[in-house]
């Protein structure tokens, strides 16, 4: 991940699991600032402006501003953060129906070689592919620790917004 975006997906202040509010959050205003000077150093796409967006307002716990950013995407990209989406709120079932439809995506390779390196994660990288599924049936069964979870899903937000920086 470019370290333009470091402010607005600081690792130190992670996302809860669910939907949050948390403290440290910032308000929709402070992220769309840290955006437009993020997008002064890198540019990517239209489209990939949007769907950083709205990876960073589900960062920040702003599912409602983050899910009108992302409702519409059928596949790709948007698609994936569509089911981020879901399984914070947590709807699981609907996180697991947007992950099936975008099976293959480039970055989730190199984010299965990331997840296996947090311990404990290993199972939810089979072959050393990122399965946004097997995420979804941990976070929902509690079957790994939260703070495993937690740096799984930091990963996952930093490996998408690298794909969308390119």
């Amino acid at each position: 991940m470019d370290d333009v975006f470091i402010e607005l997906f600081d690792p130190a202040d992670p996302p809860d699991l669910g939907p949050g509010p948390r403290n440290g959050r910032l308000s929709v205003a402070e992220v769309d600032a840290g955006l437009k000077r993020a997008f002064a150093v890198t540019a990517p796409g239209t489209d990939g402006r949007e769907a950083i967006r709205g990876l960073a307002l589900l960062w920040h716990d702003h599912h409602d501003a983050a899910h009108s950013l992302v409702q519409d995407a059928s596949n790709g990209v948007g698609a994936y953060i569509h089911g981020m989406l879901h399984r914070r709120e947590p709807d699981f079932w609907n996180a697991k129906y947007w992950f099936r439809r975008v099976l293959g995506l480039p970055f989730l390779a190199p984010l299965g070689a990331k997840v296996a390196l947090i311990g404990g994660a290993e199972p939810l990288a089979p072959n050393g592919v990122f399965d946004a599924s097997r995420f979804v049936d941990a976070v929902e069964a509690e079957t790994l620790d939260s703070e495993t979870l937690k740096r799984v899903q930091v990963a996952e937000f930093h490996a998408v917004v690298a794909h969308l920086s390119r």
